[in-house]
Formats: structure tokens, C-alpha cells, sequence
């Protein structure tokens, strides 16, 4: 099919641990396809057909960059891409199923598996929807078996990293200087706690595997110290479902199993789950201090600006 014109891997292996991000700098996690979207639901699992089943419903937010979900998006007054450069040439949103968007912003080009929808309400600059697969999500090579195996091979690393709880406060101390601190926490260590220190080296990955399949987020304060968020992982590898609210999570999410539902907040970094609903707005810092030369332009920011203006407030 001819796109609509608007005007307005491989299988996984241990060698998976030492290996780095297309878009992190100096990590020692892997997200693969998915390191190039903001916020990417793959299925965690398939039906009976081998149809992968994640979904993305947003309303009332925006994220920076682009965002892709194996089932279908569904977004109204929302924005997506606002701070991809000019000159991006990925997809800013791809459904592997429906596309429905009402009220709201895109930056860039849309991809759609099976239908879409779009209200005239929803503003566009240079956007084409093309129908088509650009994602494989799905079998021994796909997006859902690649994250899947990447989330367990984190979680049998060896922690070295010291944590501690007093209190409500957990506080998590590297050990390394430029290679990686690993930590585990377990979900009732999360649940009794409402305060997560992160301290480690400037030049230093973090990892931190959560073991649990509901861990919850909730009314949380989360403080890196030293290292930068963009080195900083939360690894929910056993995870079915995450819950959050009332918390900045600076760092990336990994929960390939997990259906996310994550309201009155923010992530800064990528999100990576089996489902998404909510209103949290998803950052990507990477984009939040661009290179010169690659802002948005002007005419896309000013769009945006009139958007964010009914953007429902958060409180975080």
C-alpha cells in the first residue's frame, strides 16, 4: 500500500552481557530494537495464532521521542516525537496493530499494521501513514524473545553493589569505578519503602534487578548520585504486571513481561514493557539536550506549545 500523504535479531546468547547500546553511552545493557523508541510495548507473551498482544494507550502526556507497541496505540491529547531532530529518519509512532490518535501532536512519520484512525483535532507536520511491518516483534529472532532473554541475563549477574534499607529509605552504593554495579531488590523491599538512593560512580552502570511479579512504585522519591541516568536500568525481569504513580523514575525501565500502568508521573529514559496505560509523560534525555543543528523546527514547537497548554498538570 502507497503511503497516505498529509499536509498540515538474532537468537540471544551470554555474549549479551558484555555487549552495548545503539543509543546509551558506555552501558552495559542491551535493548536492542527497542533502544531507538522512548516507549516500546513488545507482547511479554503471544496468543495461540502467534500474534503478539502489547498494547499502548496514553492520554493527557506526551513523550519526547518516538514510541512502537507490537498491538495497538491508542493516544488523545497527547503528543509524540516533540523533541526528534529534524532530520530524523526512523518512524516516530509504529503499531504492529490498530493506530488511533485524537487530540494531540506527532513529529514525524506513522507506521499502522491493520487500521487507523485520526481526529481532525490532531495536529500533523510533514506525516505520512504507511500500512506495514517494520518491527519484528515476534518468533526465535523477534523483539519479544530478544528482550525477554536480554531481562534474564541481567538478572543472573552478580550483584556487587551494597544495599541497604533504614526505614523507608533503601540506598543502593556501587563498588566499581567504570565497569558495572549490579543490585538486588526485591518488590516487598519496594512496597516498605518510599525513598531510593543511587550512588555510584560517574563512569559506572547500574543495574538494578527487582525480583517479584507485581512490584509498585508509588509515591516515590529516586535520587542518582554521581552517574548519569542514561547508565541506570531497573530490570522488573519477573514482573507480569508494574504499577506506578507519583514518582520521576530517571533511568530506563526493562519489564518485557509486564503490563505498565504508570499515572501521575514521569520516566526519563526508555520504557520497555509488555503494555502501557496511563498519563505519565516519558522523557528521553538523550533528546532533552540535543546537538546543534538538530532542534525541532519552530513551526513543530510552536504546535506543540499550543498542545501543552491543555496538558493536564502533573504532580510528581
Amino acid at each position: 500500500m502507497q503511503p497516505i500523504k498529509l499536509q498540515i535479531t538474532v537468537p540471544i546468547v551470554l555474549g549479551l552481557l558484555l555487549s552495548f547500546s545503539a543509543k546509551a553511552n558506555a552501558t552495559d545493557f542491551n535493548l536492542g530494537v527497542a533502544a531507538n523508541y522512548n516507549l516500546f510495548a513488545t507482547s511479554g507473551s503471544v496468543d495461540e495464532t502467534g500474534v503478539a498482544q502489547g498494547d499502548i494507550t496514553q492520554i493527557s502526556s506526551d513523550t519526547e521521542g518516538a514510541v512502537a507497541a507490537a498491538g495497538n496505540i491508542t493516544l488523545s491529547n497527547f503528543s509524540v516525537g516533540a523533541l526528534l531532530p529534524s532530520n530524523y529518519s526512523g518512524d516516530a509512532l509504529v503499531a504492529g496493530g490498530s493506530l488511533t490518535l485524537s487530540d494531540g501532536y506527532i513529529n514525524g512519520n506513522a507506521v499502522y499494521g491493520t487500521t487507523y484512525s485520526i481526529s481532525p483535532q490532531y495536529s500533523v507536520g510533514a506525516l505520512s501513514f504507511t500500512q506495514g511491518t517494520p518491527i519484528n516483534f515476534t518468533g526465535t529472532n523477534g523483539a519479544d524473545a530478544y528482550l525477554q532473554n536480554a531481562s534474564t541475563a541481567y538478572s543472573l549477574k552478580t550483584a556487587n553493589g551494597t544495599t541497604t534499607q533504614t526505614g523507608g529509605t533503601i540506598t543502593l552504593q556501587g563498588t566499581s569505578s567504570s565497569g558495572t554495579d549490579v543490585f538486588n531488590v526485591t518488590q516487598a523491599q519496594l512496597a516498605s519503602a518510599t525513598v531510593l538512593n543511587i550512588d555510584a560512580d560517574p563512569n559506572a552502570t547500574v543495574i538494578i534487578n527487582v525480583s517479584g511479579t507485581s512490584p509498585t512504585l508509588n509515591s516515590y522519591d529516586i535520587t542518582i548520585n554521581g552517574t548519569s541516568e542514561q547508565n541506570v536500568l531497573y530490570n522488573f525481569y519477573q514482573a507480569t504486571t508494574l504499577t506506578a504513580s507519583a514518582v520521576n523514575i530517571p533511568g530506563t525501565v526493562l519489564a518485557p513481561l509486564a503490563a505498565f500502568s504508570f499515572n501521575n508521573g514521569q520516566a526519563n529514559g526508555n520504557v520497555v514493557v509488555a503494555s502501557f496505560d496511563g498519563d505519565a509523560q516519558i522523557n528521553d534525555p538523550a533528546l532533552s539536550t540535543p546537538e546543534p543543528g538538530s532542534l525541532v523546527g519552530l513551526g513543530a514547537v510552536a504546535l506543540l506549545s499550543s498542545f501543552c497548554l491543555r496538558r493536564k498538570a502533573k504532580k510528581v
